[in-house]
């Protein structure tokens, strides 16, 4: 990842543990003000249960460490990245 603009930065990370039934989802945002956030989402692929939380960032870098500890740490839990679908 590039972290020059918002437009290089990619919208979605989504990790998947399949023996587990389980995802983990990162979404990088910026909001209106110029300010990063990062959007994590987790849950079951069988169930509705899951959670959601929002850390926020002073910089598309710290996103990208963010995003990059956070893969680190789903691999060492047996999640395999997945690729982000498309909306349509």
């Amino acid at each position: 990842m590039k972290s020059s603009t918002k437009d290089s930065i990619r919208t979605m990370f989504r990790w998947i543990h399949p023996t587990k039934r389980r995802y983990y989802i990162a979404s990088p945002i910026q909001d209106l003000f110029g300010d990063w956030a990062l959007v994590v989402c987790w849950g079951g692929l069988d169930s509705h249960l899951g959670g959601t939380r929002t850390v926020w960032a002073a910089s598309v870098s710290e996103i990208e460490r963010q995003i990059a500890a956070i893969s680190r740490r789903r691999q060492r839990h047996g999640y395999v990245e997945a690729p982000a679908r498309p909306l349509s």
